[in-house]
This record gives C-alpha cells, structure tokens and sequence, in this order.
C-alpha cells in the first residue's frame, strides 16, 4: 500500500468512526488499531460525561455560550483507554474545558480593570468568575489576532500590553506575577505573529471574509436566480478559482441563500447600505473566531488527555448561525493540525455535494495549490476580495 492509498484508506476509517454509533465504531476502531492510534475520537453517548453543567449555575442570560457539540454528554476515545479496556485495567481520561472569549468581552475586562464602568454589562462579573476560578481554562487569543493579526506592530502599543496585563490579573491576585506573566503572553503574541505560520491564519481570515463577499453578492446581484444555481455558482467559484472549499462556509451561504436577512446575523447585509464592506469583515472575523475555536480540540496541555471547547460571546446574532457548526463527533491528533470533524448540520444540495465535496474533488483542489504557498494564496485572495467589493459598488 503507498502512502496515499494508506491516508486515504485511514481517512476512510476515520470517517466510518465518526459516523458509526458507539458500539459499532468501538469495533471498527479494534479491528483498524494500526491505522487509527494516533487517532482521538469523541462521540455523542447518553452515559458519558456532561460538561455543560458547569455552565447552569452562571447568570449568563445575555450571552451566548456556544458549546460545540450537539450532546451535552461525551464519550472519549485514544488508545491509551482503548488499550486499559482491552487489558481490563482502570483508566480514568483526564478532561479539561477551554473557554474563548469574544474581543468584546476582553475589552469590557479592561475598562472594568481601568475602573471605567460606563457601558459595562452587569454581567461581566459573571465572565470575571469563569476567569478567577480556574474552572477552565480561557483563551484569549482572539482579542490578540482580532487586533494585530494584519497589523503586528500594534503588539507594541501600550493600550494592547495594558489590556493583556488587565486580562491576566483576573488569574493572579498577585499583581506583580500577573505582569511578569502577561510579559510572556505578549512575547509568545510575539513569537506567533513574527512566525511563518501566521500566515496560514491570515489566509484562514480573507478566505471567510472572500466568502461572504462572493455569497453577499451572488444574493444582492443575482438575487432572481434559482436556489440550485446560487449555491453551485459559489461552489463552482472556489473549487475552481480558489482550490479551497469549505464545507461549513458552503452551508452558510446556502443559509443566506435561503432566507436571507431574516437569519440575524447577515441583518445589516442590504443592497445599499454604505457600511456594508465595514459589516462582512466583522463578521468574518466572528466567523474566524468560531473556526479557530476548533484548534483548541487537539492543542492540549499535558496535564489532560482531551479539551472540550466553548465560545462565550455577548453578540446575539451569533445564535442564528451557530448550528451550523455544531458537531455531533470529532477525530484529531493531538498537538497537530490534523483533524476530522463531524457536523450535524448538512445543507448542501446532495448533488452539489456529491460533485465538489467528494475525496477526489479534493484531491483536485489540491493538485491546483501543489505549487501555492501562504504568501501566493493570501496575494490570490487580495485580488480576488478586491475584485469582488468592486462587484458590490463600494
């Protein structure tokens, strides 16, 4: 077997894992070990552990707290556990949650550490409290690429080291440990902007922002358009044109397709608005936010053997799209970048999905990029976003 066949036939395996109930994947996973030890899995079941609970005793009404998985209830799967069920052993997997919070929340921690109240929701306590218990952990880098991730040399504001310094403070009562400890935050900001692979994350951004400019103007410009056409003709543009295709964003669009700004969060995308440009690339960042939310799956600390993500945010507009990316099961390798995911929300027209959406469509895309680096694909996608808000009039 080549190496191609081998990764397709584990990403075959993989994906019979992920689709199988428990007991049924169970099997398939003992039977297919070689391929898939490297392997985590987590899986919706009735007697695995809930870790939504911790969430039921905060007064959080007005926030979205975004759990991404349709269980609240899990069963985790590697082979460390596999291995003690096989042997009889006890063996209890270590679980941890990681919060990420929106940069709105951050900045409200800021004005409450700055002690300027005005425009703080009264629930910020709430958010101090998840922070200031250590019950899980919190992310905050969103703030840190929402801000600097096309602008690096903001890193070196003092308004940006003063909000990281706020920020850490709710970890540290000691003052004095919270700035030595925001200094090393700030210089692993550092490290990850000035590295090769913040590209990747910047290409990550322009292609959800690209996304929703190609489906806001296929909606605004070819709005007579049958459904079918709409949802091919963004399809056909990015395997064809760009030689990325994603499945999550492809289901939004058929969203937006559907009804429009009905669905909250594109309310303020209207033929004529004149901060319609201003809008999709906040919302693209929402939508970056949510993405990047799943990384947190597999970087884990050494003291847990499986992270469990949330998203806390006070943008209501999110709730509207957050089925969307809801997973019933998920399959990656920890401390990398290789993963699987298993979304319950399929919109996809099951022709368009058969066409694009396939292992040799991929396949494909893929022979188109053999060439491509970050640099050549974040260029491509310049052109490409210019071009198109020049479609839109603005």
């Amino acid at each position: 077997m080549t190496k191609e066949e081998k990764l397709a036939y584990q990403g075959y395996i993989i994906r019979q894992i992920l689709e199988a109930p428990l007991e049924e994947a169970f099997q398939i996973y003992a039977a297919n070990f070689e391929y898939v030890q490297e392997y985590s899995f987590i899986f919706p079941h009735p007697e695995g552990n809930n870790y939504v609970q911790k969430f039921r005793n905060l007064n959080l009404d007005d926030l979205d707290v975004i759990y991404f998985f349709g269980s609240e209830t899990l069963y985790c799967l590697n082979s460390r556990s596999f291995t003690s069920i096989m042997l009889g052993e006890d063996y209890e997997l270590k679980i941890a949650s990681l919060v990420s919070l929106d940069t709105q929340i951050q900045s409200y921690l800021y004005r409450n550490y700055i002690d300027n109240k005005n425009k703080i929701p009264n629930n910020i306590a709430e958010i101090q409290k998840i922070i200031d218990s250590r019950r899980c952990m919190v992310d905050g880098l969103a703030y840190t690429f929402e801000n600097t991730l096309f602008n690096p040399e903001y890193l070196n504001s003092q308004i940006f080291k003063d909000n990281t310094y706020a920020f850490e403070t709710y970890f540290f009562k000691n003052k004095i440990e919270a700035e030595s400890y925001s200094k090393n935050i700030l210089d692993l900001d550092n490290q990850i902007l000035n590295d090769e692979f913040s590209n990747w994350f910047r290409h990550q951004y322009l292609l959800y922002y690209l996304a929703l400019l190609v489906m806001t103007d296929i909606n605004i410009n070819h709005k007579n358009l049958p459904l079918y056409q709409k949802e091919l003709s963004f399809v056909k543009y990015f395997h064809e044109q760009i030689g990325i295709l994603s499945d999550r964003e492809t289901n939004l669009a058929k969203l937006f397709f559907n009804y429009g700004t009905n669905i909250k969060f594109f309310g303020k995308i209207q033929k004529g608005r004149k901060d319609i440009i201003k809008n999709l690339k906040n919302m693209a960042w929402d939508i970056f936010h949510l993405q990047n939310t799943f990384n947190n799956l597999f970087i884990i600390p050494k003291n847990a053997d499986f992270i469990i993500p949330f998203f806390i945010s006070y943008d209501q507009r999110l709730k509207d799209i957050a089925p969307i990316y809801k997973l019933k099961s998920a399959a990656f390798i920890k401390n990398g970048f290789n993963k699987h995911l298993n979304f319950l929300t399929d919109l996809i027209d099951p022709t368009i999905k058969y066409e694009y959406f396939t292992a040799q469509a991929y396949l494909k895309r893929q022979e188109k990029l053999k060439d491509a680096t970050e640099v050549s694909i974040i260029a491509k996608l310049q052109i490409e976003i210019e071009k198109y808000e020049k479609f839109l009039g603005l």
